[in-house]
């Protein structure tokens, strides 16, 4: 299997944003392989691609109408930190590639910017706190993020 199909193999498995529940799985499947492409072309290891597709799935749930660049038609208190952020790994400003080109361009910006601040910290649960961006490596609702983690790296590990 190739890293993309895995990825998306593991994204099927886990439940949709609600308001996308009614796709079906090839639908799901074209929506998210944008992201999975992304993925592949970022990430180095598979520690990385696991981190990578597990952050996204945290902060976007893969909604369709995030990754289509239509925050504003998302509920409320959900639609991108009120338009502060952008794409599948909910990139700030301080991400300027995450914000202009292709929509390939900007979501491997995106995973880039990611993988950035995740170097800040030295283990998973780092990885995730370090998103919020005030250079912190343990925060309670990361640590909520590495079970589904663990499980995303035997995924992307099970070749």
């Amino acid at each position: 299997m190739t890293c993309i199909s895995i990825i998306l193999r593991a994204w099927l498995a886990l439940a949709p944003w609600y308001l996308d529940a009614h796709e079906s799985g090839e639908q799901r499947t074209e929506l998210y392989r944008p992201v999975a492409v992304a993925i592949c072309a970022v990430a180095r290891t598979d520690t990385e691609r696991a981190f990578l597709a597990r952050q996204t799935y945290a902060e976007t749930r893969l909604a369709r109408y995030v990754l289509e660049d239509r925050c504003k038609d998302g509920p409320p208190g959900a639609r991108c930190d009120a338009g502060l952020a952008t794409g599948p790994w909910q990139s700030h400003h301080w991400c300027a590639g995450a914000w202009t080109g292709t929509r390939a361009e900007r979501f491997a910006a995106g995973a880039r910017c990611t993988l950035r601040l995740a170097k800040y910290c030295r283990d998973p649960e780092g990885w995730f706190a370090a998103q919020a961006g005030r250079a912190q490596c343990r925060a309670p609702w990361a640590r909520q993020r590495l079970k589904l983690f663990w499980w995303m790296l035997e995924k992307v590990r099970d070749r």
